[in-house]
């Protein structure tokens, strides 16, 4: 069983590990809860002991710590609104954040009540317990494709297009189509930035791991393989809700990691993200900008950024370009999910690596092309010859990189199933569990889990959730507008100054 384990090399006296006594272990990705307290781990044959380190859970994940003010009525019997006579918290709103009602962009039909904020026990709903479960709205395709298998949802999103299209027809005749904004039922009730966070549940379990140990080359696998793991994390059938420019997030993981995120930018839609590993054991940060390329039945979603880790020790590990997402059968067909291109990794010590999604077909030893199926990946860590022409055309294999000095591994396998460098298993769906996600006790008013519209499609109130979600948007094209008049305004007085 060639196989890592995502233990550390020795496990300190000031450790944590589970009573596995006489007890042969497979191998797992997994976090538990502490059982005992004991010195040094002993090694079993087939792997070791899955360590954590003793340490108190941050106080800013605390249970004890989280918001309890606004999660009741303050009139009324309805445990879900807020209030019928105030329209909007402060400062959590995100129509009026001043607290000033002359503040809100004005609507021509009535609100909706504000609700109340959302408990521990409704923000946990979101969070996968089982890794599996990205699976149940999905098939794999012979082909290696995701099919879209959950008629609910594609009834769910077949209704939703229509309404949209009623929307639409309406707004040219008001002539306000730029102010169109899409049903709150297409979209999951969470945010692109709350998404981010469970994208990084596993990526966090290999770092940490990565973090235990002296071997760069080792290092720099397993961030390889916990990234590439993660992209199972996103295949979400549903749309999550774009973020609204200064929306934040924070939260973290069972084993003391911290994450927080922010929308930085609305145009095109930028995310920053940073993670505090255990212990500060490592940092993360990253920003992501995403551009979506539409046919009449197909989408590409783009994703442009990077991402640099680094340890306590100043090794750094960076990534520079991200597969595509590609999404088909929107209007006709089944819908189907699939990711492409290279993804890039370069360390500090200068080693490269590019995996490879979706890499198409290669000549085999009698001319014939052998085609391999959409979900499977090829790669290559080596050193770069820094002197080689830079490449015309983004490469689709590896034979198409022209720097290639010396091969120090190969990857292989298939980002749904396994990840293997050079024959060693490093990730495999069937073995994984995931950490489960806290939320910080008393985020910043901007924090997402305050969005009215979210709150309320996470209750089934969808007509509400329109209502809010409309009334959000319109406060963020105007703030939009003050800000181009001011930057206007800005580089006009210094041209006078000229």
């Amino acid at each position: 069983d060639r196989s890592i384990s995502l233990r550390g090399d020795e496990a300190p006296e000031d450790e944590v590990h589970e009573e596995n006594e006489g007890k042969t272990v497979q191998p797992k990705m997994q976090v538990r809860r502490a059982l005992t307290v004991k010195p040094k781990a002993k090694e079993t044959p087939s792997g070791g002991i899955r360590v954590i380190p003793k340490r108190e859970i941050p106080w800013e994940l605390k249970l004890e710590n989280y918001c309890k003010d606004r999660i009741t009525p303050i009139d009324g019997n309805d445990p879900e609104v807020y209030s019928e006579k105030i329209q909007y918290h402060f400062p959590h709103s995100f129509i009026c954040p001043s607290g000033n009602p002359a503040d809100v962009v004005k609507k021509k039909k009535k609100m909706p009540p504000p609700p109340t904020f959302q408990t521990q026990e409704e923000m946990q709903k979101m969070d996968l317990t089982d890794i599996m479960e990205v699976f149940k709205d999905w098939t794999i395709m012979q082909d290696g494709s995701l099919k879209l298998s959950n008629k609910e949802i594609i009834s769910k999103q077949s209704s939703a297009m229509f309404d949209m299209f009623k929307k639409m027809a309406k707004s040219v005749f008001n002539s306000d189509i730029l102010g169109l904004s899409l049903p709150a039922s297409m979209n999951e009730p969470r945010s692109m930035t709350e998404r981010m966070c469970n994208f990084y549940r596993m990526f966090a379990q290999y770092i940490w791991r990565a973090s235990t140990i002296h071997d760069k080359l080792e290092r720099f696998k397993l961030m390889i393989a916990g990234s590439i793991g993660s992209f199972i994390l996103d295949c979400s059938s549903e749309k999550p809700f774009n973020p609204i420019l200064g929306e934040t997030f924070q939260a973290g993981y069972e084993d003391g990691t911290l994450f927080y995120a922010e929308q930085t930018s609305h145009h095109p839609a930028t995310c920053h993200t940073y993670i505090v590993g255990p212990n500060n054991s490592y940092t993360d940060s990253a920003h992501f900008s995403a551009f979506g390329k539409f046919t009449p039945n197909t989408m590409k979603m783009i994703m442009e950024g990077s991402e640099k880790l680094v340890f306590k020790d100043g090794y750094w590990i960076k990534t520079g370009s991200f597969p595509i997402f590609k999404i088909s059968g929107f209007l006709s067909g089944d819908m189907r999910f699939r990711l492409k291109g290279p993804y890039e990794f370069e360390d500090s010590d200068g080693i490269k690596a590019v995996v490879f999604f979706d890499h198409g077909a290669k000549e085999g030893l009698i001319w014939k092309k052998k085609v391999f199926p959409k979900d499977s990946i090829e790669g290559i860590i080596y050193l770069p010859d820094r002197n080689a022409p830079k490449l015309k055309k983004k490469p689709k294999r590896i034979e198409d990189l022209n720097d290639v000095k010396t091969e120090l591994s190969r990857i292989s396998g298939s980002w749904l199933k396994n990840i293997d460098i050079n024959g060693v298993n490093y990730w495999n769906i069937q073995k994984m569990q995931l950490q489960e996600m806290r939320f910080q006790g008393n985020p910043i008013p901007s924090d997402v889990r305050f969005r009215e519209d979210i709150i309320w499609l996470k209750r089934g109130k969808v007509v509400f959730a329109d209502s809010w979600k409309d009334a959000i948007e319109i406060r963020q094209r105007a703030d939009a507008k003050l800000r181009s008049a001011a930057a206007k305004k800005l580089a006009k007085e210094k041209k006078s100054q000229l």
